[in-house]
């Protein structure tokens, strides 16, 4: 039905759906739906409150962040390497600042001013048409019962308190859905004080936030974990007060000369390289 028809109806109807008792209500509004094809609910608020003004302004709070802030967001996204919101929200003043320093990000104050506070829900919104699933790789090595009981191994537990240096390896076999065929593995060596990592033959991360786990309660059948705020293993190495100071300059001095963004570029034409080459 035409909108001026829409109207005219609503005009007509009104006054009595108004007036009526529940039972003359009942009535009305379905005669309302049944002319006009509205939801049952748009009708009852149509009838009574009247139609909106033409030009009236929609109900709820104003857009706050611009278009302009979700295209620098999606960046910074894509940079960091399609992390979740929780690792990338408390990063993200970080993280601008130095792509705006290699050149790879041009800011209005507005727009820089809107995307540094971005929260974790905040950025799950404005993500959530963006975000796809990606095949990771797979540990390689299942863990045996004899070795665990020949090879003393840390638990949960056994982690507090614990000094840089300290590491955890993992094997990681990125092969897809199958072990068929060739493909790359990569040991992972991991500080568990900072979570540093360093991956044999894959580009260093170490501008990537990461949240480490500080607690864990089982409620019932389920476990309930708890993290810190996510930082990126360089800054939980500057304040680890075990590492030297001297191997703190010398990693900062590493850390002024990377570019993020051109990590990442590498990283996704070695990728992409690796998808061409013949099975």
């Amino acid at each position: 039905m035409p909108q001026a028809s829409v109207a005219e109806v609503v005009g007509a109807l009104r006054p009595r759906y108004l007036r009526a008792g529940r039972s003359d209500k009942t009535k009305i509004l379905d005669e309302f739906v049944a002319l006009t094809g509205y939801h049952r609910k748009a009708a009852i608020r149509v009838l009574r409150n009247g139609r909106r003004p033409k030009g009236r302004n929609r109900r709820g709070r104003p857009r706050v962040y611009t278009p302009d802030v979700k295209a620098a967001l999606l960046q910074v996204w894509e940079v960091c390497g399609r992390i979740c919101s929780k690792r990338l929200a408390p990063f993200l003043p970080e993280i601008v600042s130095v792509l705006e320093r290699e050149g790879e990000l041009a800011l209005a104050p507005d727009t820089r001013r809107l995307l540094v506070q971005l929260s974790p829900a905040t950025i799950d919104r404005m993500l959530v048409t963006h975000r796809y699933r990606r095949d990771t790789g797979r540990p390689a090595a299942k863990p045996g019962t004899l070795l665990k009981a020949k090879v003393p191994v840390r638990t949960f537990a056994d982690w507090e308190g614990v000094v840089p240096g300290f590491v955890e390896l993992d094997l990681v076999a990125h092969c897809g859905e199958t072990t068929a065929r060739e493909y790359l593995d990569t040991l992972n060596a991991v500080d568990v004080a900072t979570l540093w990592c360093e991956p044999v033959a894959v580009v260093n991360r170490s501008q990537e936030a990461v949240r480490k786990l500080i607690a864990k309660e089982r409620v019932g059948s389920k476990v309930r974990r708890r993290y810190d705020r996510a930082q990126t293993p360089y800054r939980r190495v500057l304040a680890a007060s075990d590492v030297p100071k001297e191997r703190k300059i010398e990693v900062e001095e590493i850390f002024n000369t990377l570019n993020p963004a051109v990590l990442q570029r590498r990283i996704e034409d070695n990728l992409r390289a690796l998808v061409q080459l013949p099975r």
